[in-house]
Formats: C-alpha cells, structure tokens, sequence
C-alpha cells in the first residue's frame, strides 16, 4: 500500500492518518491510549499532543465519539489503578499526574468536545 493509498484507509468516516483515528486503533502502538491501555505508562507528552490535536480542529460526530471513549478510558484506567480487586496499575501513577488530569487535561479535552456529545 502505497503512501496515498495509507492515508484513504478509513476509520468509520475519519482517515487513518487522524491522531483520533490512531489513538482508536489497537495495531498501532505509538499512541496515547495504547500506551495506558496496553502498556500501563501514562504518557503526558503523547495525551499534550492529543490536546493540541482536538484543540485544532472542529471535531465531527465520529471524532467526538472517539474522543468521549478516550476520556473514559483514561477515567477508567484511574478507577482501575485504585480498586484493589483488580490487576491494572499506572506503572507511572503520581498524584501530580492524576492531579492534572483531573483538574486541567480532562478539561481540555471535553472543552473540544461539540455541544450534542457532552
């Protein structure tokens, strides 16, 4: 498959090349979420460009679905870091990094979010 060809692949209605579409996706692993999700590192240089991304751009209805799943993954990942029945951890957890994303990143992301998704 050739460059062009790459970037016509789509994601429902969203190219492949869109950091949403990427962060979605399972196969590619130099991503925020595969990062916590797969590898339990909370990477806040990857979730800063994540910001930055839907920061840019108004956000379609598959985007901004996307991006609610995002944000409760990581709501998730936070919720299954503390329950002591279960096996995740945030190999990298800090209350300074659970602190900003309670307080600044989460924000920043649902302020991207369109009216009809909040």
């Amino acid at each position: 498959m050739d460059k062009q060809q790459s970037k016509e692949v789509k994601a429902g209605d969203i190219s492949a090349d869109n950091l949403l579409a990427k962060n979605k996706n399972d196969d590619i692993d130099d991503t925020f979420c595969y990062q916590l999700f797969e590898e339990n590192y909370f990477d806040t240089d990857k979730l800063q460009h994540l910001i930055n991304f839907v920061s840019a751009k108004k956000l379609d209805r598959n985007e901004a679905d996307i991006l609610q799943w995002i944000i409760e993954g990581v709501d998730n990942c936070f919720i299954y870091h503390h329950d002591q029945n279960d096996y995740y951890l945030i190999a990298n957890h800090s209350k300074a990094i659970e602190d900003a994303w309670n307080k600044h990143w989460r924000a920043e992301l649902k302020a991207s979010l369109p009216k009809y998704s909040k």
